[in-house]
């Protein structure tokens, strides 16, 4: 602008990381064409501050920058490494264990990120200190880390690590039950998986009575599924069979593989069932791995009520575990009753022998 033929001008400085303008009068002593500069106005966002602040804040602003472009994740990665080897997990594989696990390390470093950024400071602790830190008091002292490496979300891995106390769960002891319970359940490729979803698939479609809870949990296993890439073809493969049933029955790592599990596959293995074909049973109905023998033993009784020709009671139960199922039991109880009335006992049997869906 002009004015009484002196040119007037304006000097503005901005800094686009501050948040509220600041104008404040700057008297300039040097003359322009003539005329003198008074009393003019410079526009800050804020007033002038020290030297030393401007320095820190450029600090603290590079290291968000860093953290927003990846720098720093490796630093964090060895950091969850260290925590983890203090939780007892050998170097091995807490190197892997971090390395697998990229957001859960991306979860702490923004937690470290929002204590500097809301400035709660931790004096004195170096940023892999402080990583240690947050991942201490997130309480699940390390399985949410070890549950990611497996392949479970981290949304997952968090829910499912709320079933371990760490008070009778301790990290190398989950890796542990982990290792034990893959070698007993899916040690090697379900060979005939595809007569696996077959038989699911038939059971779903047939299905009409009323269901009880074990069978109601089965079902909403065998939907989950279905909703993911892969459908009921995910259970042909160790590593995700084993994904979606820990996530669809996340209280199996409470129990004991030795005291519980142990004595459950091998009464089904002297059952007539072959060891390499008990991950099917498992697969298709789940639940029974929450019974404890004695009930496993009384719900087998009613197949050996059913007069199959060739006898071959673990046939059946490979092809139709869900004859297990109380719901099931029931309505064949039913169905036994009203033969008897009508006088068909001996066609009941041949009609559930060559059609179980009955």
């Amino acid at each position: 602008m002009e004015g009484d033929g002196c040119n007037v001008k304006m000097l503005v400085k901005i800094h686009t990381n501050w948040f509220a303008p600041f104008a404040f009068p700057v008297r300039l002593a040097h003359k322009i064409e003539g005329c003198f500069e008074l009393s003019k106005y410079v526009l800050f966002t804020r007033p002038p501050i020290s030297s030393s602040f401007e320095v820190d804040n450029d600090k603290a602003r590079k290291r968000r920058s860093s953290w927003r472009c990846g720098c720093g994740s490796e630093e964090a990665r060895r950091a969850v490494s260290s925590y983890l080897g203090e939780l007892g997990v050998s170097e091995e594989d807490s190197v892997w264990i971090s390395s697998k696990s990229p957001e859960y390390v991306k979860m702490l470093v923004e937690g470290v990120r929002d204590l500097e950024q809301w400035q709660i400071a931790l004096a004195g602790l170096s940023f892999k200190d402080k990583i240690i830190h947050i991942a201490a008091q997130k309480g699940d002292k390390g399985k949410v880390a070890y549950l990611e490496s497996l392949g479970f979300t981290l949304s997952s891995s968090m829910n499912i690590a709320r079933y371990l106390p760490s008070d009778t769960h301790t990290l190398p002891s989950l890796m542990h039950k982990v290792t034990r319970i893959k070698q007993l359940l899916f040690f090697s490729p379900t060979p005939d998986h595809h007569l696996l979803i077959k038989s699911i698939r038939l059971m779903m479609r047939h299905l009409s009575i009323s269901i009880d809870e074990d069978l109601q949990h089965t079902l909403s296993f065998f939907e989950k599924l279905q909703a993911k890439p892969g459908g009921l073809g995910i259970l042909a493969y160790k590593n995700a069979a084993f994904r979606s049933l820990i996530e669809s029955f996340p209280r199996l790592l409470q129990l004991s593989v030795d005291n519980h599990f142990t004595p459950i596959l091998h009464f089904l293995h002297n059952f007539g069932i072959p060891t390499f074909r008990i991950s099917n049973i498992i697969l298709a109905f789940p639940p029974l791995l929450f019974w404890d023998l004695q009930l496993l033993q009384t719900r087998l009784l009613v197949f050996k009520e059913i007069d199959l020709p060739d006898k071959d009671y673990a046939k059946l139960l490979l092809k139709y575990p869900w004859l297990l199922s109380t719901s099931i039991q029931e309505n064949y109880t039913e169905l036994l009753a009203f033969s008897y009335s009508i006088k068909v006992l001996s066609w009941l049997h041949v009609s559930i022998s060559f059609w179980m869906h009955m």
